[in-house]
């Protein structure tokens, strides 16, 4: 190895030694604007409380699905469950496809199907 090489490897070893890795923070130059937008909308969309409605019984939350069901009406429910910071979520809103035993199957309006247990549902309204 020639002394040219030997100098070369040495800077090299003290550039190893010095280097601080940004992790991350190195490639967030390469994120477009498109996608900062869409992270920002769902962060607000995460931080965004929701206030209760007013509970209803089985029976009228039945004849509110039952009735959107008829006129293919879109329909709006709010679940009884919280999340983790003890809030409630966004309602899940769509039109009622189908009823199978307890469960109620809704088709958002992107398509995307979801499937919910009736007793979990809090309020339900017609949109």
């Amino acid at each position: 190895m020639n002394e040219r090489e030997e100098e070369a490897e040495e800077w090299l070893r003290q550039v190893k030694k010095t280097y601080i890795d940004r992790g991350m923070m190195k490639w967030s130059g390469f994120y477009l604007s498109d996608h900062t937008a869409q992270m920002e909308a769902e962060d607000q969309k995460q931080r965004q409380i929701f206030a209760a409605k007013e509970e209803m019984s089985l029976e009228q939350i039945g004849e509110v699905l039952e009735e959107a069901f008829s006129k293919g009406k879109l329909v709006s429910l709010q679940m009884a469950e919280l999340n983790e910071e003890h809030v409630y979520e966004a309602d899940l809103t769509g039109k009622v496809l189908s009823f199978l035993e307890n469960r109620i199957y809704l088709q958002e309006q992107n398509g995307t199907i979801q499937v919910a247990l009736i007793e979990q549902i809090r309020h339900a309204e017609m949109i």
